[in-house]
């Protein structure tokens, strides 16, 4: 039977991909906690960045008057954290917690993120923490829609190519990362703490997660192209470093 499959250069193994798409969160992630300096500073705590932690905590007398507790809760500890990166504050909450012993992270705790005032942040705050995948999307479209390589991908010597033409408006690249993207929604939109433990939502949830991790990882272990790849008309080759945009298109069966 004809391949046209092996036609196409070699898929990117598994490894050099999951290095690249670790390389480029780095990327992300490390350039958001910079941001969150001037951001902190600039508006007065309303924007903070808690992507990595380095908090230096301290205990208070009291629970600040702005802060509302639940009538229930009758902490018996109160603490205020600041994160910093460089010595520069990128973070502030305060810590309420009910336990037996005087240390931060008990069993029964709430926190409240604070401005630079000690104010509890209302709706006109922003956490750069939440972006990450946002950023982390437009980047790889715009990287993969102009080279075929993001920064990880150059260092891991893979590159996307568009494999079958495509139609529409969106570009093969936008349409790849938006099917990307899909799957880590669903734990930002119905995380597994909202059912119970033993039950059998919980469960569903766990199996129809590592189900869909175990058929990407199969996929990309075996040189297969991924749901992804299919939705965009792509494919992840091996290329050397500096090697120039490949146009490759698949022949008609």
């Amino acid at each position: 039977m004809f391949n046209k499959q092996s036609l196409l250069p070699e898929r990117g193994g598994f490894w050099r991909r999951l290095g690249a798409l670790f390389v480029d969160a780095l990327i992300i992630a490390v350039g958001l906690q910079l941001l969150g300096i001037p951001a902190y500073t600039i508006s007065g705590g309303r924007v903070q960045a808690n992507i990595f932690r380095h908090a230096v905590c301290h205990s208070l007398s009291a629970v600040p008057p702005d802060l509302q507790i639940p009538p229930e809760f009758k902490p018996n500890y109160v603490y205020e954290c600041v994160n910093t990166w460089f010595g520069f504050p990128t973070g502030r909450w305060i810590t309420v917690s009910r336990q037996s012993q005087p240390q931060a992270g008990g069993n029964m705790e709430i926190t409240f993120p604070i401005d630079g005032e000690r104010h509890p942040l209302g709706s006109v705050s922003l956490d750069l923490d939440w972006s990450q995948m946002l950023v982390l999307l437009v980047y790889r479209i715009i990287f993969e829609g102009w080279n075929g390589q993001t920064i990880g991908k150059r260092l891991t010597r893979v590159r996307v190519i568009e494999i079958h033409p495509g139609t529409g408006r969106f570009s093969p690249a936008a349409k790849r990362n938006l099917a990307f993207l899909l799957p880590g929604l669903f734990p930002a939109i119905v995380p597994l703490s909202a059912f119970e433990p033993v039950g059998p939502l919980f469960w569903l949830w766990v199996i129809g997660g590592g189900f869909a991790c175990g058929v990407i990882v199969w996929q990309i272990a075996t040189r297969r192209d991924t749901y992804y790849d299919k939705a965009g008309g792509t494919a992840v080759i091996r290329a050397r470093a500096y090697s120039p945009p490949v146009a490759v298109r698949a022949p008609a069966a």
